[in-house]
């Protein structure tokens, strides 16, 4: 009879992991140990993970009744061991492990709470904000933050309301046990710098200017500090003298970026408006309608503060028709307060001429040398030319009452013609004509003018009185011919 052997073996392999804690964090290298024991090995098999991904960290090795492992895991991340063991009676048993290796130091990010705003340090800010400090793991935690030295505050920052310095002090710790510090400051302002523009106003002036320009900040950023006049910068104290537009700018920033600016637009002008015609009119004569056509020249804006004719308002655009002398006033104001005033006088003289005679009238006889005697009605006008029987007649000139008359004595016996072209200070011009005849004295005339002959002969009488009945009738005839 063959004699068998045969093991009896209830126990399940004992299986040891050593080195750390299930579910552990760890911010170091960890040498890991396992162990399996049974009096009947037969399978021993260890499986790791990184981050859920094989991880090759090696085998058991077997010496008798006990199989050993030992791997040093010195990666950040997590790791999951699993170690299963069978004996050679079939009895099994299996372990897990998860550690996690983190040697990373929470990040721990200053923020506006509410926005995507990160305060930096040494920043100077214009609003009012609650800090918040952020990490970027969710299971790192602030342990600790302080405002100024102060209390703990932890989680809760409070408003940043008041205009001072802010320093924040914050400890954060994640599970591994890493640690980091932050300590960062800021600046809360958010008062706008003070801006003051003495001296001068918008608007237009007549004299010299000295603007003055004083600011003041306690965070007064001078980079993005300027003032300047038309675009130059510009010194206090300046006397501005100078006609011409200015513009004067005064940006005031602070570190916290609060701005104060203004901007002064101005003119310096010195000089009375200009008031002219188009076309000249003062001391000047017209023959027609006046119309007179303003200009009126000032660099700045002006208003017509009177505009008079002869003493009364005028409406521009109206013309003048009446003759006779006129006075116009005008009185003008520009935006600077240069008053300037205007009087002209003018004469409106629709009227020609008037040629006055004596001596002679228009187509009559004389029988004797005439004394003729030329003049104008209105002293003022002027004689052109006097032309008598075509020829131009230069005569002499006397001047009585006033009145500068032109004489002269015709003899010859012969028609006359005397053409008078006269003019006035108004272009108007009117020439006249008078004719006139010097005749042959008669038989009856000569014996008339002659007394002595009167007492002569009968017969000379009768003859005399023949004679001037010819004469009588032959004067008749001719006058009927002239009519």
């Amino acid at each position: 009879m063959k004699k068998k052997t045969f093991t009896i073996d209830k126990t399940k392999p004992e299986i040891e992991i050593t080195g750390v804690e299930n579910n552990a964090y760890y911010n170091v290298d960890k040498p890991v140990s396992t162990t399996i024991k049974d009096v009947n090995l037969d399978i021993n098999k260890i499986t790791v993970t990184r981050n859920g991904a094989r991880y090759n960290a090696g085998g058991f090795a077997v010496n008798g009744n006990l199989a050993s492992f030992r791997h040093n895991f010195s990666g950040e991340g997590e790791y999951s061991i699993l170690v299963q063991a069978t004996d050679k009676a079939g009895n099994s048993f299996s372990q897990m492990m998860k550690f996690t290796i983190d040697k990373t130091k929470p990040v721990i990010t200053p923020k506006f709470k509410g926005q995507n705003r990160v305060i930096k340090d040494g920043e100077y800010i214009n609003e009012v904000f609650t800090p918040e400090f952020a990490l970027d793991e969710g299971e790192d935690m602030i342990v600790s933050a302080t405002l100024n030295n102060g209390a703990n505050l932890g989680k809760n920052s409070p408003v940043a309301a008041r205009e001072m310095k802010y320093i924040y002090k914050v400890l954060a710790r994640d599970k591994a046990g890493n640690e980091s510090t932050l300590e960062i400051s800021f600046t809360l302002d958010t008062t706008k710098p003070m801006l003051n523009i003495s001296g001068v106003l918008d608007g237009f002036f007549n004299k010299d200017i000295t603007p003055k320009v004083t600011y003041s900040d306690i965070h007064l950023d001078g980079n993005k500090t300027s003032v300047t006049l038309n675009g130059k910068p510009f010194e206090n104290g300046t006397k501005l003298e100078y006609e011409q537009d200015y513009i004067l700018k005064a940006v005031v920033t602070d570190l916290a970026k609060n701005v104060s600016s203004r901007t002064i637009v101005f003119t310096i002008d010195k000089t009375k408006p200009v008031i002219k015609f188009k076309e000249p009119i003062s001391n000047k004569y017209f023959n027609t309608d006046l119309l007179p056509q303003l200009l009126i020249d000032d660099m700045s804006s002006y208003d017509i503060i009177a505009m008079m004719l002869d003493g009364k308002p005028y409406e521009a655009g109206d013309p003048i028709k009446e003759e006779g002398k006129h006075v116009m006033f005008f009185e003008v104001k520009d935006k600077a307060g240069n008053i300037q005033q205007l009087s002209v006088e003018f004469i409106i003289d629709k009227t020609a001429p008037k040629v006055v005679y004596e001596g002679v009238k228009n187509k009559e006889k004389y029988y004797d040398p005439v004394d003729i005697s030329i003049r104008l009605d209105n002293p003022n006008d002027k004689i052109k030319s006097v032309m008598i029987n075509g020829e131009l007649f230069d005569g002499d000139v006397v001047e009585e009452s006033g009145y500068q008359v032109i004489k002269t004595k015709l003899a010859e016996i012969k028609p006359y013609e005397i053409k008078v072209t006269a003019f006035d200070e108004a272009g108007n011009e009117k020439t006249t004509i008078i004719s006139f005849e010097i005749v042959e004295k008669g038989a009856l005339v000569k014996f008339y003018e002659n007394k002595p002959m009167l007492g002569g002969t009968i017969a000379g009488l009768v003859g005399l009185l023949g004679a001037a009945a010819t004469v009588l009738i032959r004067r008749r005839k001719v006058k009927v011919e002239e009519e």
